[in-house]
């Protein structure tokens, strides 16, 4: 990956970059090293060719257990009846199955301006230890992660449709 698609990232703290996608990313923490992680901050930024997502955690180390994928129908809130639905083609969910966050912090807020495609950002859960997040994004189109060390932290590029031509989302399943 070049520096310019990094936009702005040091090579040298990406420990994982997946290519460009639609499918579902499940990326499981390696045995024996999920120590508690306690999300620090949730940022939001738009870079050449994306939106882009980092959750920073307090803690180096591994990056927790995570999955990120895009659905077309609406998603249930964690004990909740309601559901979010979309204002656009559709919903990309980041869900840690095993992390801590301040409500505050999980909760985050969108840049006032600036962002693309990304249009809403929906606490989805904060139970226990789940921690989930939807962005709502304005055009169907593809996303990567990368994940980063100095500290840890995940990243999640949502691409610019135009960036992209005319992509669709899966449907989760």
């Amino acid at each position: 990956m070049s520096e310019a698609e990094l936009a702005g990232i040091d090579p040298d703290n990406v420990s994982m970059a997946l290519d460009w996608t639609t499918s579902r990313i499940n990326a499981e923490s390696r045995e024996g090293e999920t120590p508690a992680r306690t999300v620090g901050s949730v940022d939001f930024s738009q870079v050449p060719g994306a939106d882009r997502m980092i959750v920073t955690f307090e803690e180096d180390g591994p990056l927790p257990s995570h999955v990120v994928e895009s659905f077309i129908r609406p998603l249930p809130r964690c004990a909740s009846p309601d559901s979010i639905r979309s204002e656009g083609p559709g919903l990309l969910r980041i869900r840690f199955p095993d992390i801590s966050a301040d409500s505050a912090v999980a909760a985050g807020a969108l840049p006032d301006s600036g962002l693309t495609n990304v249009s809403a950002l929906h606490l989805a859960c904060l139970q226990g230890t789940v921690v989930e997040w939807v962005l709502d994004v304005r055009d169907a189109t593809s996303y990567r992660i990368l994940h980063l060390s100095n500290p840890t932290r995940l990243v999640v590029d949502v691409r610019h449709p135009d960036e992209a031509g005319s992509e669709t989302g899966s449907d989760g399943d």
